[in-house]
């Protein structure tokens, strides 16, 4: 397909809803999985299934300017921050809440009253109930240099392992108030899916970013190999 088609179906943030402060996020219970080299299969040594995000920026012909991943947390502007790498999901619920209440520690010393507790208890409990996000990229476009136009979000095993072995997990695009735009249930991956080009962001000749949604299976490569296969022209 054509650059000129593929921007004129990709909609403009605006369009969407969204602003140009965006939160990509991956979220997934954990799963062992086997580890590779043939001491460990000797061994039959397991490790977590490791599953990772990353922006790779580009300009206006195609090349690679930066790339933000969990070895290269911001990219030059600061513009995209990579809030670091967890090595696995969620071992245990027991995990999972200790992990909630360390991200959600907003208890208050106030006296409240009866109703406000019950409310304060309630939206706990929610809480708990909805999934943490374990890694997140945050991009904030307007901050970006004018030298990116383009850039690609992937999520990648580390492990030659597809991401859909995993019993529950997410991977999410919303802007800063909470409007999301993509949601991809991992269980519902292609079963040799170990990395995935998300989708593109890209900014037109009037300085407003598309967003093109790919959610395209992709071979397992080391990210530094992915990022170049994820341009859109």
């Amino acid at each position: 397909m054509s650059m000129e088609k593929i921007l004129q179906d990709a909609p403009l943030l605006s369009a969407l809803g969204l602003t140009n402060d965006l939160y990509l996020s991956l979220n997934y219970h954990n799963v062992w999985v086997d580890k590779q080299g043939w001491y460990a299969k000797w061994k039959k040594q397991q490790v977590p299934l490791d599953i990772d995000l990353a922006c790779v920026l580009f300009d206006r012909n195609g090349q690679q300017v930066d790339m933000v991943w969990f070895k290269n947390l911001r990219d030059k502007s600061e513009a995209i921050c990579h809030f670091g790498d967890h090595l696995h999901g969620y071992q245990t619920q027991h995990e999972k809440e200790e992990h909630r209440a360390e991200r959600h520690a907003e208890r208050t010393r106030v006296k409240l009253s009866k109703k406000e507790k019950q409310q304060l208890k309630d939206d706990e409990e929610k809480r708990l109930l909805s999934p943490i996000d374990l890694e997140t990229i945050h991009l904030n476009l307007a901050k970006l240099t004018d030298e990116v136009c383009e850039i690609a979000l992937i999520a990648t095993s580390y492990q030659p392992i597809s991401m859909a072995k995993v019993p529950t997990g997410e991977i999410e695009l919303q802007d800063v108030t909470g409007n999301a735009v993509i949601k991809i249930n991992l269980t519902h991956l292609d079963k040799n899916c170990c990395s995935l080009w998300i989708a593109s962001l890209y900014k037109n000749e009037f300085f407003n970013w598309q967003l093109i949604d790919k959610q395209q299976t992709l071979a397992h490569e080391h990210l530094t190999k992915l990022a170049k296969k994820v341009k859109l022209n």
